[in-house]
């Protein structure tokens, strides 16, 4: 496992836990005294030549911590400190610049101003920083990225972070309209507030791949349009723009265009990053989206959300194990993260330890109620045989996620063998109809495309099922899973030897053979000499 500083020594880096004592601040004050402290973080972070600690890291220190901790921890050579406090309609700010070799100050200075000069508080204190820093740096690196890319009025200011804090997190469909209510009031005190427009549309994406909610497709390409009119030099809004066409599309040449726009505006946008690894996968380019996944976890070590995404590249290609231990990382940083907690039970699933995978799996259950880790808990208990348990998991997902392709898939595969085998039609036909209006909207996504072949063979269609698993085999040639339903496909119509050969590219493409091994719907075919070769090989 990776360590968690993903740096060694100490390097040119600044930590800048500012505002980590919040006194006198009225209601939404903590929320402003944090935003004010990523956003500076955030600025320095542009200026070439400086590294800056992640705000998962630094806000993980203990209140007061002495200099020899945050050089341990953060290895780091120069660290901010302060506090915020708002009385009345007065901001004041104090910071101190302090060496973590030696714990004296370089500089300690107060701010005092009136709460809507805040931005100019923050340029101040950026540049402030970035001249006293002139030791640690390489000549002629002031840039002038360090310019406010906008000034929003303190209040939608306020609400914007609130709205964004909430999906910096694990989201829930409920989160995820209370981000939206955060931003549309923010937009109703300025309604130019280009990031609080990308806010929308960001929520509206994750909302539609959460919920495959259709409606919020078109909504976020009108938040989108708003955010780039409003402001077309802003990172969040190209990261925002991207994500809308790498999902609502899959047009993968104007999400990178949008992706390498935003690490033009800022080199260090670990969201960007992400988006752009996002590509690069769909790309079937996958050291590289690897390593720029690797770029974003160095640059921020702290960030879960990075190292959730790497263990989602290695889970989607087959590298189970390291996905094990990406998730085990998240969960190390945050134990109570439902997302990684169910992503780690997911990964230890597909290494046929079903058992290790339940407690996770239970424990994710328990913070949150997701609809897909719970499918998840289904599909275990169909590997072990105990198929009603299985559907009836699987219903309850269903009634929890109506629009969920997988869901659905899900519980007709365990109906096939429950003792009501009868009701498997019916839902795979919701999958087969889900699947279609999906493969409408990312006709690029070959997930769509395999899932609603996979629910045609298992409704009888096989010459339809052939053609749409054609299409999915084109766009992702490499994908393990695109050439396990094409031999679910095979052996439904009695072609063994054909099935046999899908399955073996499967496996070579890093589809595990052990979930092979326990498939009940390939038990037609485990006692082939062809198919104990594809197990025993792999095994």
């Amino acid at each position: 496992m990776r360590s968690p500083s993903g740096m060694a020594g100490v390097g040119r880096c600044l930590t800048l836990p500012i505002a980590r004592v919040c006194l006198a601040l009225p209601a939404g004050g903590e929320i402003f005294s944090q935003g004010l402290g990523e956003d500076i973080l955030d600025r320095l972070a542009r200026v070439p030549g400086l590294s800056v600690s992640s705000r998962g890291d630094s806000w993980s220190l203990p209140d007061n911590a002495p200099s020899d901790l945050v050089r341990k921890r953060l290895r780091v050579a120069y660290f901010l400190e302060g506090s915020v406090r708002v009385i009345g309609d007065e901001l004041k700010v104090v910071v101190q610049l302090i060496e973590s070799a030696t714990g004296f100050h370089v500089f300690s200075r107060s701010f005092e101003t009136e709460l809507t000069d805040h931005i100019d508080v923050q340029r101040e204190i950026t540049e402030l920083a970035v001249a006293n820093l002139r030791v640690a740096l390489p000549e002629n690196h002031r840039s002038d990225i360090l310019a406010v890319e906008m000034e929003p009025e303190l209040d939608a200011y306020v609400l914007y972070r609130r709205g964004k804090s909430i999906l910096d997190e694990p989201t829930t469909t409920s989160k995820i309209h209370e981000a939206i209510r955060y931003f549309q009031q923010a937009l109703e005190i300025d309604p130019n507030y280009s990031a609080a427009h990308a806010g929308i549309c960001r929520a509206h994406l994750v909302l539609y791949k959460s919920t495959r909610e259709r409606n919020s497709v078109p909504t976020a390409e009108r938040a989108c349009g708003s955010a780039l009119q409003s402001n077309p030099n802003l990172g969040v809004v190209y990261s925002s723009l991207g994500r809308l066409r790498l999902i609502a599309g899959g047009d993968l040449e104007a999400a990178g265009a949008a992706f390498a726009r935003a690490l033009e505006i800022n080199p260090q946008d670990v969201e960007a990053m992400q988006g752009m690894a996002a590509v690069r996968h769909r790309e079937h380019k996958i050291e590289e989206a690897e390593a720029l996944l690797q770029k974003a976890i160095d640059l921020q070590p702290g960030n879960w959300r990075t190292i959730d995404a790497i263990g989602l590249l290695y889970f989607k290609t087959g590298q189970y194990g390291s996905a094990v231990e990406a998730f085990r990382q998240v969960v190390f940083l945050d134990p109570d993260n439902w997302l990684g907690l169910g992503n780690l039970g997911g990964a230890l699933m597909m290494t046929g330890n079903f058992n290790a995978a339940v407690d996770p799996l239970n424990k994710s259950l328990s913070i949150e109620r997701d609809a897909y880790f719970l499918s998840n808990l289904g599909i275990i208990y169909y590997y072990l045989g105990e198929y009603d348990r299985s559907a009836a998991i699987h219903r309850e997902a269903a009634e929890e996620m109506p629009r969920s392709v997988s869901v659905w898939l899900n519980l007709g595969d365990a109906l096939r063998f429950s003792s009501q085998p009868d009701r498997a039609i019916e839902a795979y036909r919701m999958a087969e109809k889900l699947s279609a209006e999906e493969a409408k909207i990312s006709p690029d996504s070959p997930e769509a495309h395999y899932f609603r072949a996979w629910a045609l063979a298992a409704l009888g269609d096989f010459d339809e099922a052939g053609l749409v698993i054609q299409q999915s085999l084109r766009l992702a040639p490499a994908d393990p899973y695109t050439h396990y339903y094409d031999g679910l496909i095979k052996v439904a119509r009695g072609d063994s030897l054909g099935a046999i050969a899908a399955f073996r590219t499967a496996v070579d493409n890093g589809y595990p053979s052990v979930m092979l091994g326990a498939d009940p719907l390939l038990a037609d075919i485990h006692t082939e000499k062809g198919f104990e070769k594809v197990f025993g090989d792999a095994g």
